[in-house]
């Protein structure tokens, strides 16, 4: 960690900061081993956070301490095996000049690659059956404990009483700054500890970190994180973009068959949600095919939610690709890794899936970053195709961010990894030509 950190801060930071910073990280780092011998927890501190003085990404306390029996859940992120192995196969099953080409891996086989062994979680569940004991409850009635198909998560969930005296913390209600309501219940609420939560030293042989205890996601760009004042758009010339501009600029000249087993799929977060009625109005508007999203994995509640984003994934992903069955996964926070998982434990699902969000690659902490990667390469291993766009801040000619007034900031999860096709931008001028910034 130490070595990644220095590294992160070589550039633009003098040999004499560098020194300063060695110190201080060599001290930190003889702290803890200290600590770690008068204790047989080992503390869990995210990269790069100072937890005592960090604004939390954006996340303020709203209320005061959870009432003790409400339930709370947790992720337990489990070390993975043969990660090379892994990445192997995924490159394989992926050249066409492989002979392994197509050949994905099912669930079963990708478990029996890279999931922890057996041990690994019953020594989980036998020091949380302990913990629970020595506070006078029972484990089958107050934790439910679920993993998921390939083995490498726990899903832990239990009064936030026991949850605070088996992990150390201390939870509150947050909400985002960008919340007008600040009332919890509404939009972009969580329940999280402001003390990074601590696990015994022999567990940490098998768990890589916990999300959902001191952990405070980030917003996508998608919810609104917006400059507060930014000058009117400047009026392009030319026309609108509709459909038909872009099947003629990509020069998409093949449609859908609904007789075929084609399929989509959008991933759409943070309680964006859309109208179908607003949907079947846009392709009549552009004399598209009426065609309803098929299958919702999620919640999509339209009347109390965020509208906009949803809607425009979803009109414009059916309005190119016309008679193609189409599915919205939504989830409540912005977590890359629920989402894959979900992805991949649906039956059905297609093989297609399109994110069109993200948050600045500097926000994020490196650990969660490299956690994000794993779960692309296992979808990748099994067959699914993922395409990001992350532009929102528009293409330097135009949108919120303008050339020369801000510098571009790459958005996870566009370059930040490996193992995603990636579109940045596009922008049409009069006559149609196609400019592109990343592809």
């Amino acid at each position: 960690w130490y070595q990644r950190r220095v590294r992160a801060l070589e550039v633009g930071t003098s040999s004499t900061s560098l020194r300063m910073l060695s110190m201080k990280f060599s001290a930190l780092a003889l702290l803890l081993c200290v600590s770690l011998f008068a204790s047989s927890y080992s503390v869990r501190v995210q990269i790069g956070e100072d937890f005592k003085n960090s604004p939390f990404k954006g996340w303020q306390e709203v209320t005061g301490r959870v009432p003790k029996d409400k339930n709370v859940c947790c992720r337990l992120n489990m070390k993975q095996r043969n990660l090379e192995k892994l990445e192997s196969v995924l490159m394989s099953v992926s050249d066409p000049d492989s002979e392994n080409y197509g050949r994905h891996l099912s669930i079963e086989e990708l478990s029996e690659l890279i999931a922890p062994p057996k041990e690994a979680h019953d020594e989980v569940i036998a020091w949380l059956q302990e913990r629970v004991n020595s506070l006078g409850g029972s484990f089958s009635r107050h934790v439910q404990v679920r993993r998921n198909k390939v083995g490498d998560y726990m899903f832990v969930c239990l009064p936030s009483y026991m949850a605070e005296n088996i992990f150390k913390v201390q939870f509150s209600h947050f909400s985002h700054r960008s919340d007008k309501t600040k009332k919890v219940g509404k939009t972009q609420a969580i329940l999280r500890s402001k003390i990074p939560y601590k696990l015994p030293t022999h567990l940490s042989q098998y768990v890589d970190s916990i999300t959902g205890l001191s952990d405070f996601p980030l917003l996508g760009t998608k919810y609104g994180r917006r400059p507060t004042a930014v000058e009117p758009l400047r009026k392009d010339p030319g026309i609108d973009v509709t459909p038909q501009v872009l099947t003629k600029l990509y020069n998409v000249k093949v449609r859908g068959d609904n007789t075929q087993k084609n399929g989509q799929a959008l991933a759409e977060f943070e309680q964006e949600y859309f109208y179908e009625s607003d949907l079947n109005l846009f392709q009549q508007k552009h004399g598209l095919p009426v065609q309803n999203v098929s299958t919702i994995v999620g919640v999509n509640n339209p009347s109390s939610g965020v509208l906009g984003e949803a809607s425009l994934d979803v009109q414009y992903m059916m309005g190119v690709s016309v008679n193609v069955d189409t599915w919205v996964f939504s989830l409540d926070i912005f977590d890359l890794v629920n989402w894959a998982i979900n992805v991949s434990e649906t039956p059905g699902a297609p093989k297609v899936h399109s994110v069109s969000y993200g948050s600045p690659e500097s926000e994020y902490v490196p650990d969660d970053v490299f956690r994000s990667n794993k779960e692309f390469m296992k979808l990748g291993a099994l067959g699914f195709s993922v395409f990001v766009a992350s532009g929102d801040y528009g293409t330097g000619h135009t949108g919120w961010i303008s050339c020369g007034k801000l510098h571009l900031n790459t958005q996870l999860p566009v370059l930040g990894l490996p193992l995603w096709v990636e579109l940045i931008w596009t922008q049409h001028r009069i006559p149609l030509k196609l400019e592109y910034g990343n592809y």
